[in-house]
């Protein structure tokens, strides 16, 4: 009976520790997949090019591309994506601005990356960068809608913002 009741304790434990998981990822349960959910397609593809917080504009400015360069590097294959989000008017962008979540759609699939890396620019403190690599291998031809989904900490209200039509570059 006691062996019994240790084990019912342990594993609600353990339940209970990955339920409170309060650890500063991106919307993990999604990060590195390829996924196809509808309704998640139409929100980024319905999201506007540009957004207002505080009075301030800010769109959001990006770039895709395949290495085709021979490199004996594993990590250089794959899709590579890279966004900026800008303060329009060129002053420093907000502090307590969160990048949420970073999408990159392709007609019904969602690259949704897991080694986003976002970083503020030195020599352009309007502009915070996000960075990600080993997309999916997808047509050449393709336009890609990229979304983004940021919060301000603030007052914790969510922004979605898209930046259409962007075109699969290659690099030689």
């Amino acid at each position: 009976m006691k062996a019994s009741t240790l084990l019912a304790t342990i594993t609600t434990l353990f339940f209970v520790g990955c339920v409170n998981d309060a650890s500063p990822k991106i919307e993990s349960p999604l990060n590195g997949k390829l996924i196809q959910d509808q309704k998640l397609v139409s929100q980024i593809n319905a999201s506007p090019n540009t957004i207002t917080i505080n009075e301030v504009e800010y769109t959001l400015e990006s770039s895709v591309w395949i290495d085709l360069m021979p490199s004996i590097d594993p990590f250089s294959d794959g899709l590579y994506a890279f966004s900026a989000l800008v303060r329009v008017d060129g002053n420093t962008k907000q502090s307590d601005i969160e990048i949420v979540q970073y999408y990159i759609v392709n007609g019904k699939e969602i690259w949704v990356p897991d080694d986003t890396e976002v970083r503020q620019n030195q020599s352009s403190p309007n502009r915070l960068e996000i960075i990600s690599r080993e997309g999916p291998a997808w047509d050449r031809d393709s336009k890609l809608n990229i979304g983004l989904k940021i919060k301000i900490q603030k007052t914790g209200k969510l922004f979605w913002l898209l930046s259409p039509n962007v075109p699969i570059e290659e690099t030689h």
